[in-house]
């Protein structure tokens, strides 16, 4: 078996391994931190929220909202989420109606990213 088709091989391999990996890293799906300690997992339309619930939400890839189920803080805002790089999301919260943008974002980073 010639050498380059072993090594054509072997990235193929290789990249059925990842490939889970690489997937997510394009997409809101994953656990994001926040500075203050906070953090949330998403995986497709279902989440854990920061205060540890699981919840549903709209999901696109890049966008997730959600309204903060009750027995948490500030029950019944809504939430929206962009991915703004593969590290990185901005997350707006407003108080009656879904949030498009308005105020300053908090920045969310992947948690296995996050320095504080």
């Amino acid at each position: 078996m010639p050498f380059r088709f072993q090594l054509f091989a072997f990235f193929i391999v290789l990249s059925f391994l990842v490939s889970p990996d690489l997937a997510r890293a394009d997409a809101v799906d994953g656990d994001w931190c926040y500075k203050d300690g906070r953090s949330l997992s998403i995986d497709g339309p279902k989440m854990i929220t920061p205060g540890g619930q699981a919840h549903t939400g709209e999901y696109d890839r890049h966008v997730f909202r959600y309204t903060i189920p009750e027995g948490e803080a500030d029950a019944g805002s809504h939430v929206l989420m962009v991915q703004w790089s593969e590290q990185e999301i901005r997350v707006w919260q407003g108080s009656t109606k879904p949030v498009l943008r308005e105020g300053e974002p908090e920045i969310w980073r992947r948690c296995h990213l996050r320095t504080s």
